[in-house]
């Protein structure tokens, strides 16, 4: 199996654009037109992307998004809300059967996972992986980040990263959320369209952003560069930097406008979950 990956760069998209580049990169890969992937991407407006199961209406409030211009999608993963706008979000999209990667969910986080600590090593964090069973919060909310689940990355305790992952298709796709800088109270009323400054409080607790960790602006390039290096040697692979094509910029654009865009897809979830993040 190819040593050889592609890189990916995809600047700062719509959050329906980004879901949308997802699933088509999760086909190629599917149907043998491209190697293992590896890509970074942000997002412009802000967009607070729900898990695939999620209820939207209990998740989120809708006035408050569109009050502070923040867009909102369903991803087609699972787990809970995560707010995109101060981040790194990558994305890796390899086989099921991938030489490196174990056969069970947790145990592909685990390798998958070794990467990214590897990458915020490099970058001073003191990062490590969290062992174990989900963490329950003192105070519960729809939030991805007030809570830690096994083989996620941590740093006293505090959750740095949220990822997610599907199969489908003998494909994985794992795709995450490194934060720069995280606002609880910002977070709070997107989600309930209030303040509550004791949850505020609660997810402050549970939650670690580079800016806070290392006393200083963390540029997104850093961190794409850490990251990379980290999956690199940790993977023991090649990346080689690649821009989308223009069959899968049209396959994205499509799914973009026709489902991630739709209120059929952002308001329905599916029935049946096994949730991770």
């Amino acid at each position: 199996m190819s040593k050889e990956w592609r890189l990916l760069n995809t600047g700062v998209r719509t959050g329906a654009e980004n879901m949308a580049i997802d699933e088509v990169l999760l086909n190629q890969v599917a149907q043998g037109q491209s190697p293992p992937i590896i890509r970074f991407y942000g997002w412009s407006p802000p967009c607070i992307s729900l898990g695939h199961f999620q209820d939207r209406g209990r998740a989120v409030s809708l006035e408050a998004c569109r009050e502070l211009g923040v867009d909102c999608v369903r991803r087609p993963t699972g787990g809970r809300a995560v707010l995109h706008e101060h981040e790194v979000t990558y994305a890796l999209i390899l086989p099921e059967h991938y030489y490196l990667l174990p056969g069970g969910v947790t145990d592909s986080y685990r390798v998958l996972s070794q990467g990214i600590l590897q990458g915020l090593r490099l970058l001073g964090v003191p990062a490590e992986m969290v062992p174990g069973q989900r963490n329950k919060p003192a105070i519960s909310s729809a939030a991805c980040f007030d809570a830690t689940s096994s083989y996620e990355i941590a740093v006293a305790g505090r959750k740095l990263v949220g990822s997610a992952q599907l199969r489908k298709y003998g494909v994985v796709l794992q795709h995450g959320s490194i934060l720069l800088r995280f606002d609880a109270n910002r977070l709070v009323y997107l989600l309930t369209g209030r303040a509550n400054p004791q949850l505020a409080q609660a997810l402050q607790n549970s939650v670690a952003d580079l800016h806070t960790i290392l006393g200083r602006e963390v540029s997104f390039a850093e961190v794409v560069a850490a990251l990379s290096r980290g999956w690199q040697e940790t993977l023991k692979i090649s990346l080689i930097s690649s821009e989308l094509s223009n069959t899968e910029r049209r396959l994205a654009n499509d799914l973009a406008v026709n489902k991630y865009s739709s209120e059929d897809w952002n308001a329905h979830r599916a029935r049946r979950a096994v949730d991770r993040s």
